[in-house]
């Protein structure tokens, strides 16, 4: 098998050459789109996010509790994106995917600092399986960084409120 991009290696985005091939992943993200091998491809899930939380924390020198939260926040996101209709996987989720997730954690008014290191999950998972071939693009690039921003890019600007005030 020849890769297209040859400075990555097979192992930072799956176990065997043939799931590095970015058509691996294509075909197995329209096969769990429709239903078919959810258990097959929630393994596959859980083993790019453990290699994912391996490559980041020797990166990043994450402790062992910042790992266990990385590793909860994605497990949790590809539970909800497997029970949505069609059901998505990981690695095949859009951007409003994700802002849909993480508006459903601010509903549920999780802890800011939660929110703050569940962006933090999202937004260096999707640059890690963007960097290593799993993903052509990073969904998770528009999204804020941090909760702050978020409600700060929801308030309407200053302008609009003294608009709406002298009405």
């Amino acid at each position: 098998m020849t890769a297209t991009r040859s400075h990555r290696t097979p192992l930072q985005c799956g176990s065997t050459a043939s799931q590095f091939n970015p058509g691996f992943w294509r075909r197995h993200v329209s096969r769990r789109a429709v239903g078919a091998a959810a258990d097959g491809w929630e393994a596959l899930s859980r083993d790019l996010i453990e290699r994912f939380i391996d490559v980041t924390c020797f990166e990043r020198g994450l402790s062992r509790s910042a790992r266990r939260g990385y590793r909860a926040d994605l497990i949790a996101l590809d539970r909800w994106l497997g029970a949505q209709v069609p059901p998505r996987s990981l690695v095949g989720a859009r951007g409003a995917d994700l802002r849909a997730f993480f508006r459903q954690r601010v509903s549920e008014r999780w802890e800011p600092r939660l929110l703050d290191r569940l962006l933090a999950s999202m937004h260096a998972f999707y640059r890690y399986a963007s960097e290593s071939g799993c993903r052509e693009d990073n969904p998770a690039k528009r999204l804020p960084l941090t909760f702050a921003q978020s409600v700060e890019s929801s308030r309407p600007p200053l302008e609009q409120l003294f608009i709406r005030a002298r009405r």
